[in-house]
C-alpha cells in the first residue's frame, strides 16, 4: 500500500492526527499550494501526525518552522528524508550534518557558487535561455519542462560539474526519482544509478583534474586530512539534487502562474524593474521542499510533547501561505514589500545554491517575456504536479501565437 500507515505511538494525542501521505496527497489538480493551504487551515493544530511514510509530524505554522530549521540542538539533520532509508542510502553532505560539523563540508562548496563567482557562468546561462526560448518562440507551443525547465538546470549545472552535456539526458530522471518516486526502492535505485555515474567522474578526475567542481572536492581536505571518496560522492549528491530538481520544479511553478495571470506577465514587461522582487514573491508562494529532521532530544514545540527519535516533516511552502507572515498569503503581488519566505532554508543550513537558482529564476523570467509575451495553458490540459521530497511540475503544455504569425493580422 502506498504510504502504508504504522501504528500511533502511545505519546501522540489522537486529536493531532491526520492521516495525510505527502507523496501521494488530494487536491493537486487545480492548484497544489492552495490545496496544502487548505490542509493547515484544516490542520487541528501548529502540528499534527501522520501515520503515513513510517510515521512523523507535520509543522505547518512559520514560527514552528523557523524553530525547527534553528534549533540543532532538538532538530537534527542526521535525518531529512521520508520515510528515512536503513543504513544512510539516501545521505547528502552538507545537508545531513548539524553545526558545526556542517561547516568544514559547506566550505567546500561555497566558493564557486557565491554572487561574485556566478558571473563567468551568468553569460553562459542567458545566451542558453535565449537559444531554448528562440527555438520555442516560432512553434507556438510546447511541453514547458521536458523542452524548458528540465534543460536549463541541467546545462548550467554540467557546465559547473565539468561534465559533458551529452549526458544530461542520463543525468536528468534522477533528481525526480530519488525526491519523487512511488516506492523506497524505486528512491534507492535512482540514487544507486547516481552514485555510480558520480563515482566514475570522481575516479577520473583523481587520474586527471580539471578546473572543475568535482576536481577541487576530489584534492579537498577537511581539518588537515583528505576528504574521502564516500564523502565526496555525498556531497555531490546534495548538489545534483538541490541544482537540478528543486530548480526545475519552480521554473515549472512559475511558467505555470504567468501563464494563467497575463495582467502578472505585463506588469514584468511594462516595468522589468519588478522582477527582482517578483521571482520573490512567486518562491513564497510556490515553495517546494518538504524536507524533515529527526527530533534528537524530548522537546515542546508550538505546545506539543515530541519524543526523541521522532521525525517531524518542516514543508516550506507553509512558512511563506503563513498570515502571521503574508498578508492574504494566496495572493501574488509583485508590490508586497520584501516577500518573506524559507523556500532555501534560514540559518547555517540556507541552501548554498541560493544564488545561482534566484539568477536561472530570473534569466528566465527576463528572457522568455521579451520572445514569449503572451502564453496560455493548452485547452483540455492543465498542469500535472508531483508530490514527494520536493513538489513539481511533471507536465506543462503551453500554447502561444507566434510573432509574425498571420494569426496577428
Amino acid at each position: 500500500m502506498k504510504g502504508s500507515p504504522v501504528n500511533i505511538p502511545p505519546h501522540v494525542p489522537p486529536g493531532l492526527v491526520v492521516d495525510f501521505d505527502f507523496y501521494h496527497p488530494k487536491g493537486f489538480v487545480d492548484d497544489a499550494h492552495k490545496a496544502l493551504y487548505a490542509l493547515k487551515l484544516n490542520a487541528p493544530g501548529s502540528i499534527f501526525w501522520t501515520p503515513r511514510n513510517g510515521g512523523h509530524w507535520v509543522v505547518v505554522s512559520a514560527s514552528g518552522i523557523k524553530a525547527v530549521q534553528n534549533d540543532f540542538s532538538h532538530f537534527s539533520h542526521s535525518e531529512i528524508i521520508l520515510p528515512p532509508a536503513p543504513d544512510s542510502d539516501m545521505r547528502l553532505l552538507p545537508a545531513y550534518l548539524d553545526p558545526p560539523a556542517h561547516r568544514s563540508f559547506r566550505s567546500l562548496v561555497m566558493p564557486p557558487l557565491l554572487p561574485t563567482a556566478l558571473g563567468r557562468i551568468e553569460a553562459g546561462l542567458r545566451r542558453l535561455t535565449i537559444e531554448l526560448t528562440e527555438k520555442i518562440a516560432p512553434l507556438g507551443q510546447c511541453e514547458f519542462i521536458a523542452e524548458f525547465a528540465s534543460v536549463m538546470p541541467v546545462v548550467v549545472f554540467c557546465e559547473l560539474f565539468g561534465l559533458p552535456q551529452e549526458d544530461r539526458e542520463r543525468i536528468l530522471p534522477w533528481g525526480s526519482l530519488v525526491t519523487r518516486g512511488g516506492t523506497l526502492e524505486i528512491r534507492q535505485q535512482a540514487m544507486r544509478d547516481l552514485d555510480q555515474y558520480v563515482l566514475d567522474i570522481i575516479r577520473a578526475r583523481e587520474l586527471e583534474p580539471r578546473g572543475d567542481l568535482i576536481s577541487t572536492l576530489v584534492a579537498a581536505k577537511i581539518d588537515g586530512r583528505k576528504i574521502t571518496e564516500r564523502e565526496t560522492l555525498e556531497i555531490c549528491r546534495g548538489l545534483v539534487l538541490g541544482g537540478l530538481d528543486t530548480v526545475a520544479g519552480m521554473l515549472g511553478f512559475f511558467a505555470r502562474f504567468l501563464a494563467l495571470n497575463p495582467i502578472h506577465c505585463h506588469q514584468l514587461i511594462d516595468d522589468p524593474r519588478l522582477i527582482p522582487n517578483a521571482v520573490e514573491e512567486l518562491i513564497r508562494r510556490h515553495g517546494i521542499v518538504n524536507s524533515a529532521r529527526r527530533v534528537a532530544r524530548d522537546v515542546c514545540l508550538e505546545g506539543v510533547e515530541l519524543r526523541a527519535g521522532d521525525m517531524i516533516q518542516v514543508p516550506n511552502l507553509f512558512y511563506g501561505l503563513d498570515e502571521t507572515v503574508s498578508n492574504d498569503p494566496l495572493t501574488v503581488d509583485f508590490n508586497r514589500p520584501r516577500p518573506r519566505h524559507v523556500a532555501f532554508g534560514s540559518g547555517p543550513h540556507i541552501c548554498p545554491a541560493q544564488h545561482l537558482a534566484r539568477r536561472e529564476l530570473t534569466v528566465f523570467i527576463e528572457e522568455w517575456l521579451k520572445r514569449i509575451p503572451n502564453f496560455a495553458i493548452a485547452p483540455n490540459t492543465h498542469a500535472e504536479i508531483e508530490s514527494g521530497m520536493v513538489l513539481s511540475v511533471r507536465s506543462l503544455h503551453l500554447v502561444w501565437i507566434p510573432r509574425g504569425s498571420a494569426r496577428n493580422h
